[in-house]
This record gives C-alpha cells, structure tokens and sequence, in this order.
C-alpha cells in the first residue's frame, strides 16, 4: 500500500433485509462502480451473506444480515480498521462512531438525500421521527463533506439546516433498466405505473383517486403501484378495500429488479404525484423505457422531469385527468413525450456518479 494512500470505508451494511428503495438504489449502484486506485483503497462493509460482486474495491463482512445490528457495530469495525474516511450513503452512523471519530481521527461523510425529515414531518415514521432524524442532527456539523442527489436537495440543506458547500452527485439508472430504448406508440391500453415506496408521502391515495376518475372514461385502465411497503402499506390496501367498485387496481410490494422490469416493460404512462423528493429515481427509471411522465411540479421532481414530461402544480384530480387524456387522445403528443423522456434517461450514469464520489472523498 502507498505511504499516502487514503483508507475508505465505504457503509452498505443496511441491505441485509433486501428491500430496496430510492436511498439504498443509490447506495448499490454506486458501490458496484467504485474502484481502488494508487490514492484510494476503499473497502466496502456489507452484512452477513452478501456477494460482494465490484472486484475493484475491498470487502469485509459484518457477522449480522439484521440492519441494526449492522448499524450498532460498525462503529468498532471502523475504528479498529483505522480508517481514514468514512462514507454514509444512505443512514447516519450510530451514536458508538463517535469513538472513531474523536480518538481515531476518521473523517465522516454523508450523503443526505433530501430534508423530509425536517419539512415533511408528518410524512415520515416514529421510527425516523425519534432515533434517525436526532441522530442525523448530532452529526450534521461533524461531517467533513455532505453531499447530495440534486439541485433542490442542495439548496434545501443549504438553507433548511444552515449548512454550505454541499456537493450534488446525481442517481442513475441501473444496468437492469437500461436498455436499447425505443419511442413508444400509443395503443388501446391505458396502463398508468407508479415506483416508490407505499408511505403517505408519495400520496398514491390522491392517485387513486385520481384513477377512479379515469377509469370512468377508460374502462379497461389499469393502476399499478409498485413499491416497498412502508409505514403507510395497511392505509392504502384499506381505503382499496372500501372503495364500492373494484377498480382495476394492483399494488405489488416489494418486487424484484426483474419483476419490475416487466411492469416497465407493460406500462403506457408513468404517474408521480409525491410530495417532496430529493430526487426520485423511478422518474429516470420509467423514462429509460420511453414512458411519457406526468408528475408534481415540486421538491427535485422539478428538476429531474424538467421540459422532458409534464408537471402539474396542483393537486385537482380533474387537472391530472385533462392532462393525461389530452396525451393518450394525441399520438404525436404521446410519441414526442416517449423521446423526450428516453433523452432525459440518458443524462444520468451511475458510472459517472461514481467518479465524481471518488473525487469527493479524495
């Protein structure tokens, strides 16, 4: 090893579970496009029966696949690596870091994907509300760079948590929706997907209603919401349950990379209403498959979606119903959509995010 090397710990010991979402998405996919060089050697920390697959980085392997246990001891593994840097892709590190950080001299560094924590309170779970959320402002003012996922999400830690000099290292789309794209026409079907955990922040209970609507004009539609059951999974299967009609509605929780490949695959239009993103990775996934996107004029949606699809400002039903009937109505309207949002697809690389982490932590 160089004399001058620098030592990187790289955490993706939260994956033990399976469940994947935007925040562990980018966790992965920059971990596989990682590599050691004659400045860095970075060794990523994975759980228990993990395959480490990059075989251009390091790996050492926690003895739990539980997440907590994950969190609750990595601290030791960092300081008795005596690591240079620390890099947090997804969670802040337990309260235990602290050992390394002050008598192993290790440099944290975090990526914050958004500040739901702090301007969609009522979105997120106790258990973010009560141990993440204080955990994540003890260590705030202790990291040696925070970087983030976007534009917005810069400004907003910029100016919600009082912090500069944020750096912005954008989401990509995985090798497994990445394909030779081509422009879709418009057929008979009217099959609407949307991508992102089922929680009330992504208020797939105003895309219900919203369907319902469309419904009436296209019997044969169809909604499929697919995602990682969060805190809000029970709340939306219940008012499904309730609802008089039985719409032709299908919530798939937790698929594969595979699975939802297909759904891609089989979708017309892409539908994303959620009300705060630091990002929103499932936007840049649908559009890879030529889908046009309709979504909320807010938070990074704004920013990823761009002039590339359509943004809505507010949240009438009746706006989101004129708005995708005039494109399914239009087939010049749908097919210009379907290239615009295959370019969009094409400017984001988990590769080249890669790369400039490298630079960051160097």
């Amino acid at each position: 090893m160089a004399l001058n090397m620098k030592r990187i710990l790289y955490d993706l010991t939260f994956i033990g579970d399976g469940r994947v979402s935007g925040v562990e998405r980018f966790a992965i996919e920059i971990s596989e496009n990682l590599f050691n060089d004659n400045e860095t050697e970075i060794t990523v920390a994975v759980p228990k029966g993990f395959d480490g697959r990059n075989k251009l980085v390091n790996y050492v392997y926690l003895p739990f696949e539980n997440k907590m246990a994950c969190h609750l001891i990595l601290p030791f593994y960092i300081f008795w690596g005596r690591y240079d840097s620390v890099l947090l892709p997804a969670f802040p590190p337990a309260i235990f870091s602290y050992i390394a950080y002050f008598f192993g001299k290790c440099e944290f560094n975090r990526v914050v994907h958004d500040v739901v924590y702090w301007q969609q309170k009522s979105t997120i779970p106790n258990k973010a509300k009560f141990y993440l959320k204080p955990l994540e402002e003890f260590w705030l003012s202790r990291y040696k760079k925070i970087i983030t996922v976007s534009e917005y999400s810069k400004l907003a830690i910029e100016n919600v948590l009082g912090l500069k000099n944020v750096a912005v290292c954008p989401n990509g789309v995985s090798s497994v929706f990445l394909r030779d794209s081509k422009i879709k026409n418009r057929t008979k079907s009217f099959r609407i997907i949307s991508v992102g955990t089922i929680e009330p922040r992504k208020n797939y209970s105003f895309l219900i209603d919203l369907f319902l609507e469309i419904e009436k004009k296209y019997p044969s539609a169809e909604l499929v919401i697919c995602g990682r059951a969060g805190w809000g999974y029970s709340d939306l299967l219940e008012k499904l349950n309730s609802l008089k009609s039985k719409p032709r509605i299908k919530v798939l929780s937790n698929l594969s990379d595979e699975e939802l490949d297909l759904q891609y695959q089989n979708a017309d239009f892409f539908v994303y209403p959620s009300l705060e993103e630091g990002f929103g990775i499932p936007i840049v996934e649908a559009m890879s498959y030529g889908l046009p996107v309709v979504a909320s004029n807010n938070s990074a949606i704004t920013e990823v979606v761009a002039k590339y699809g359509v943004l809505l400002d507010s949240y009438h039903v009746s706006e989101w119903v004129e708005s995708l009937v005039a494109i399914a109505e239009n087939q010049e309207r749908y097919k210009n959509l379907s290239q615009l949002s295959i370019e969009r697809s094409k400017q984001f690389s988990w590769k080249e995010s890669a790369l400039k982490m490298i630079r960051l932590l160097k």
